[in-house]
């Protein structure tokens, strides 16, 4: 018999004689087996364990620190060492070992939201309330993700006063973050003109019942209180509207030159793994299409695509488009193909509005916003909605549908509002990035 035979025989014994409960003999095996390979998991893991069921702390980490070290993504594990670093007021390793397992460990771990709500309350005893908040806030939203912690009934009694103080920190955290990120423009221009932000500012922490007045309208991401509620607005209240009719026959011009060369187009939608593209255009169309020629997506600028367009370039140039860092604008020839319908969905906020400048327009094509009522496009003619309102499109026609399609700010809001949600926002996902 080798070595390993007898490695492996020894160890059978070990778990045999642990699980009939002779723990005393069972450890002794595990000891000496441990000095032939220091760095077998299967007999730290046990050993530590046996010290946690006596309650020996101090030994229980000697055996399952380097296993950790082994396993630095092991959340449940990396819970269970912070824990008894603490425990034995090694604050600050404890709090540096699970940040570092935190930040590798897969973001969708069923640990995750436990792990964020134990790094919150180890920040917030060591009087870190900012950093406590931001933890708090991922361990909020990990948890909303997987359904847990929404109704009080479902969340385990040792960690509801717990949960409720990270919600309660969180939210308050959040809050303080994202009011300092506009107080240079509270300092420069008064707090009369933050008022509807700091509204906004609460709303976006779920703070308060600011609410859109019109149930129709339900932004994804964003809503910024005592704007009208308008689903149809008159497009001439932007700046560059005028702009962009006189340009109408260059700019359609452009567009068609590009269905002419043949030029392959890129989907409107973007698809992220797990999703589906029938869950947003359906239609009879054997394979429903939604494309696009950008010049602007996601605030990136396309030059070669105003290159190509200079007299479209030109236009959306003098227009009021929505501007947010790494975010917006996006402008683009907007291709809809022939018997496709864009299924009801919403927009991400109401501070951002839609502009269309319909260019081709077959028959049977129209835009719908649920509960407020169709609107046909008519080449040349513009039309602007708040996306926040539920809509739907389609193109029942054999031919294809194009419009030119920009976002731009909403007419009601100041110049000095236009900044502070651009901060703001910013500031949000700062935030929620740096735990």
């Amino acid at each position: 018999m080798g070595v390993a035979d007898d490695f492996d025989a020894t160890l059978s014994r070990a778990r045999a004689l642990h699980q009939a409960g002779d723990v005393l003999r069972a450890e002794l095996l595990y000891v000496e087996l441990l000095r032939g390979d220091p760095d077998h998991p299967g007999l730290l893991a046990a050993l530590g364990a046996m010290a946690l069921e006596r309650g020996d702390g101090d030994r229980a980490l000697r055996f399952l620190t380097p296993l950790q070290a082994q396993r630095p993504g092991d959340l449940r594990l990396a819970l269970q060492v912070a824990g008894l670093y603490w425990q034995a007021g090694e604050h600050r390793m404890a709090t540096g070992m699970l940040e570092s397992s935190l930040r590798i460990a897969d973001r969708n771990d069923e640990e995750a939201p436990k792990a964020w709500l134990a790094l919150g309350e180890m920040r917030f005893a060591l009087g870190d309330t900012d950093t406590a908040g931001r933890a708090w806030h991922r361990a909020i939203e990990r948890a909303r993700v997987r359904g847990w912690w929404v109704d009080p009934g479902q969340i385990p009694q040792a960690l509801v006063p717990m949960v409720d103080r990270a919600r309660r920190e969180s939210q308050a955290a959040r809050k303080r973050h994202l009011a300092a990120a506009v107080d240079a423009l509270r300092d420069e221009h008064g707090a009369a003109e933050l008022r509807r932000v700091d509204r906004a500012i609460a709303a976006f922490v779920g703070e308060g019942d600011a609410r859109p007045q019109d149930p129709r309208q339900r932004p994804k991401f964003f809503y910024f209180p005592d704007l009208p509620s308008e689903p149809y607005l008159d497009p001439a209240r932007v700046t560059g509207a005028k702009a962009l009719n006189a340009a109408f026959d260059a700019i359609r011009a452009e567009a068609l030159d590009l269905v002419d060369q043949g030029v392959k187009l890129p989907g409107f939608v973007d698809v992220r793994p797990g999703d589906r593209i029938e869950n947003y255009l359906g239609g009879d169309a054997a394979k429903p299409a939604w494309d696009a020629f950008f010049f602007f997506r996601h605030g990136r600028r396309y030059d070669e695509h105003h290159d190509r367009c200079p007299r479209t370039s030109e236009a959306l140039s003098a227009f009021d488009l929505f501007h947010l860092e790494g975010q917006a604008p996006e402008a683009c020839f907007s291709f809809l193909a022939p018997h496709t319908t864009i299924k009801p969905h919403y927009g991400v906020s109401n501070v951002r509005l839609v502009m269309h400048l319909p260019l081709v327009v077959p028959p049977d094509c129209a835009l719908n916003l649920i509960g407020v009522g169709e609107h046909v496009w008519r080449e040349g003619e513009l039309m602007l909605f708040d996306d926040t309102f539920e809509h739907e499109a389609w193109n029942r026609s054999d031919q294809v549908r194009i419009v030119l399609l920009m976002d731009c700010w909403h007419p009601g809001l100041t110049a000095v509002e236009r900044d502070a949600v651009g901060r703001m926002i910013r500031a949000a996902a700062e935030f929620d990035a740096n735990a």
